[in-house]
């Protein structure tokens, strides 16, 4: 080995101590005691379910007793009110802790190569800036569902494509599990328009054309398997009808979670960790704006309106800016004119995430970051 190259290694514990302290932040921040008051209602409406099966009217609230009820979330119901009954709700979150382990692990899966300093550092702004949402919610479904699309649509462009066929069974289980079911089909919709893009300037690919044929058929599988649902196409009349109240009426006002960021402002650890990620990404994306992955790009530019909409979508942003931050540090490091300078900035930015992490491991450990931003989800796994 020589001199130069011996000078530029890692010590041989140091990444090992750098990705022990991410898992400790995210062990941290995973960690929260159930304080939502929407959790009661999930778990009175998944015993409904196990007792009465599917509900057709409102049976819980006085006022629109009788009125339809759609609950496209009663799978995800169903499934906490079984965890609950059988392993408490210590037992239930400690279920939620082991779901977001699967979903950072199938994030990190999604790049081709993941480089162990863009790695440690976007992670912890990653983690950061979703902590509020590791909580037990529906929600918690489309995360991983939007992480596993993504994981199998870019992954189908460097193994079979054929593997886009199993969207659609997956796809049955987010339209029973959670209301925004529709970024399914719009994801596949935006590997779609990259792929066409890609074939109009090499029209002679036939990689491209067969990831096209595949990608179709998903599609209207998805599209299809959407309908699957105990209210059939009501399904999509249901989601467009809560896309517009949580935009246009009194939840967007009064809820602080449909608010974006900017109104909530910077007193938060998680906006302040949103904000770094987007600027970040943004540079390393400019910096390599004629590599870049069009397909990420896409939906990373997508999820950050939606983000910037209300901060109950920063979730999606940072699933999708995640690969697409990796990507940029790839492509600088395989040739840009940027390379000596990301080669420069390896340990300084390592130390900065280590101290990051570091210091919010301690900091939502002893819950003082949560006393300081008033909020509910204490440290631990019971009920707060």
């Amino acid at each position: 080995m020589s001199e130069e190259r011996a000078k530029n290694r890692w010590p041989g514990w140091a990444p090992h101590v750098a990705v022990a302290l991410l898992g400790v932040l995210f062990v941290c921040l995973a960690v929260n005691q159930i304080a939502d008051f929407d959790f009661w209602w999930l778990l009175s409406t998944g015993r409904y379910v196990a007792e009465n099966g599917i509900p057709r009217t409102d049976v819980f609230s006085f006022a629109s007793e009788g009125r339809p009820w759609v609950e496209l979330r009663w799978l995800f119901c169903l499934g906490l009110y079984g965890a609950v009954s059988l392993l408490g709700y210590a037992g239930a979150n400690a279920i939620k802790v082991g779901l977001l382990a699967l979903l950072a692990w199938i994030s990190a899966k999604t790049p081709t190569r993941l480089p162990l300093v863009g790695g440690i550092a976007l992670g912890s702004l990653s983690l950061l800036a979703i902590s509020p949402r590791m909580i037990l919610r529906p929600e918690l479904a489309s995360y991983l569902l939007f992480a596993l699309f993504l994981f199998l649509l870019v992954r189908s462009r460097r193994t079979s494509p054929k593997t886009l066929l199993w969207l659609p069974l997956f796809q049955v289980v987010w339209v029973n599990a959670h209301t925004i079911f529709v970024m399914g089909p719009l994801l596949v919709g935006a590997f779609l328009a990259a792929g066409l893009w890609e074939w109009a300037k090499n029209r002679d690919d036939e990689s491209v054309k067969e990831r096209l044929r595949y990608g179709t058929f998903a599609l209207i599988g998805c599209l299809l398997a959407a309908l699957v649902n105990p209210y059939g196409a009501g399904s999509y009349a249901f989601a467009w009808q809560i896309f517009g109240e949580m935009r246009h009426s009194l939840y967007a006002n009064s809820i602080a979670e449909l608010r974006g960021p900017f109104e909530l402002g910077l007193g938060f650890v998680s906006i302040r960790a949103f904000l770094a990620l987007v600027v970040v990404v943004a540079l390393l994306t400019l910096a390599t704006l004629r590599r870049t992955d069009l397909f990420l790009l896409l939906v990373a530019l997508a999820m950050g309106y939606v983000s910037f909409s209300s901060v109950r979508n920063i979730p999606f942003f940072v699933l999708a800016a995640f690969p697409l931050g990796i990507h940029g540090i790839q492509q600088i490091a395989a040739g840009s004119r940027l390379h000596d300078l990301l080669h420069r900035l390896r340990y300084p930015v390592a130390g900065a995430a280590v101290l990051v992490s570091l210091y919010y491991s301690w900091a939502y450990a002893t819950n003082r970051e949560q006393v300081k931003e008033a909020l509910p989800n204490l440290f631990g796994l019971g009920l707060a």
